[in-house]
C-alpha cells in the first residue's frame, strides 16, 4: 500500500507515540488490548519506545484531538439535530413545500400511465412529509413522522413514501449529492442533495410506500397544489413485531 501526502515543504515530522496491539485467540473469538507508548531517543539519538500503559478513553481522545486538530473546533449544533455521536447523528425535517425529482425506470416500449404522471410531475412543488434523517458514516436514512412537533425517543417511525428508500429506510443515493461525514455543519448539503436527487424506482418489494388509493404514483401526482401532506397515507414502520420508535435508531 503506497500513501502519498503533501504537508508544506517546511514541515517536519519525527516520531512522537506509538501504539502496540496485542491478541490473543481464547477459543471463543478474538481479543485484542492496546498500549500507548512515548518516544524518546536514547544515548545515540535513536529512537526508542518507552514503557507505556493500556489505552484509557481519556489516551483515545487525546490522541484523536491530536489527529483530528483542524477539525475538533467547537461547533454550534442546529435546532433540528436531536441526536448526535461518533458514527452518526439524527435530525428532523418539519412539513415543507419543496420540489421532487422523478426519473422512473422503465422498459424499453413500455407505457405506464403512472410512470408519465411522475416523470411529468418532475421538478414542481409538492408538500413533504415531517422526515427523520439518519446520516451514518456510510450511508443515510430516511423515515417520515406524523405531526409538527420536534419529535422525541418515543415517536413513531413512518416509511419515508419516496422511492429509493428500503423498508429499512436506507436512502439508494443514486444521483444524490450527499456529503459522506455526518457532521452538523453539513444538514443543509444532505438536505439539498436529498430533494434534489432523482427517485428512479421503488426500493421497497413486499412493503407499502403509501396507503393511497393507487399507491405512489398516484399520490404525488395528487398533492400538486396542495399545501399539506397527507399523514394518513403515512405507513408505520415495526422493529420485530412492535412498532419502530425513534429510540430503536439510538
Amino acid at each position: 500500500m503506497k500513501l502519498h501526502s503533501h504537508f508544506g515543504d517546511s514541515t517536519a515530522f519525527k516520531l512522537h507515540r506509538a501504539i502496540l496491539i496485542y491478541g490473543a485467540d481464547t477459543g471463543g473469538g478474538h481479543t485484542a488490548i492496546a498500549t500507548l507508548h512515548n518516544i524518546e531517543p536514547n544515548a545515540a539519538g535513536i529512537p526508542e519506545i518507552q514503557p507505556g500503559a493500556c489505552v484509557s478513553s481519556e489516551a483515545v481522545q487525546d490522541l484523536a484531538l491530536t489527529l483530528l486538530e483542524k477539525s475538533a473546533r467547537l461547533e454550534l449544533l442546529p435546532p433540528a439535530l436531536l441526536a448526535l455521536g461518533l458514527k452518526g447523528m439524527l435530525w428532523h425535517c418539519p412539513p415543507a413545500i419543496n420540489p421532487i425529482w422523478f426519473s422512473p425506470h422503465t422498459n424499453k416500449g413500455e407505457s405506464n400511465p403512472g410512470k408519465e404522471a411522475l416523470r411529468k410531475l418532475s421538478g414542481d412543488r409538492v408538500p413533504h412529509p415531517h422526515l427523520l434523517f439518519h446520516a451514518k458514516l456510510h450511508g443515510l436514512e430516511v423515515y417520515a413522522l406524523r405531526g409538527d412537533s420536534k419529535p422525541t425517543p418515543a415517536s413513531r417511525l413512518y416509511q419515508a413514501p419516496y422511492w429509493n428508500i428500503s423498508e429499512e429506510g436506507s436512502l439508494c443515493i443514486g444521483t444524490a449529492r450527499i456529503p459522506k461525514s455526518p457532521s452538523p455543519s453539513h444538514i443543509p448539503a444532505i438536505e439539498k442533495g436529498f430533494f434534489e436527487s432523482n427517485f428512479t424506482h421503488s426500493n421497497c418489494h413486499d412493503h407499502r410506500l403509501v396507503d393511497y388509493p393507487g399507491g405512489h404514483d398516484a399520490l404525488w401526482p395528487s398533492l400538486k397544489g396542495k399545501r399539506r401532506f397527507p399523514d394518513t397515507a403515512l405507513v408505520p414502520l415495526k422493529h420485530g413485531k412492535k412498532p419502530l420508535k425513534l429510540s430503536d435508531l439510538l
